[in-house]
């Protein structure tokens, strides 16, 4: 499996919740975090949901860089910036990981 890429101001995210589908986050700040708080990062929506009722565009999210780096059915998915798939870095990915399983 690839290793899952840093969180770089720029990077776009997907939100996966199925009540949150359609809307985008980029990463406009990006926080190490210290010994009390988890690293973080500020994010802008640049898409709402689908069925949100009003208009966040441009609102600000506080995100731990541990839900952008997991991907879960609840979480979220790089779709562009520095580190995001491509569709032959995902096949790639897949066939290694699948030899990997074989030679086992």
């Amino acid at each position: 499996m690839a290793t899952a890429p840093k969180v770089q101001v720029g990077q776009v995210y997907a939100d996966n919740d199925s009540r949150q589908e359609g809307r985008t986050l980029e990463v406009t700040e990006v926080h190490p975090g210290s010994t009390l708080v988890e690293p973080y990062a500020v994010m802008r929506v640049l898409t709402n949901a689908r069925n949100v009722g009003k208009d966040n565009i441009g609102r600000t999210r506080r995100v731990k860089q541990a839900r952008l780096l997991r991907r879960t059915s609840s979480g979220y998915r790089l779709v562009s910036g520095p580190g995001a798939p491509t569709p032959v870095n995902e096949l790639v990915d897949g066939i290694n990981e699948v030899l990997g399983e074989q030679r086992s």
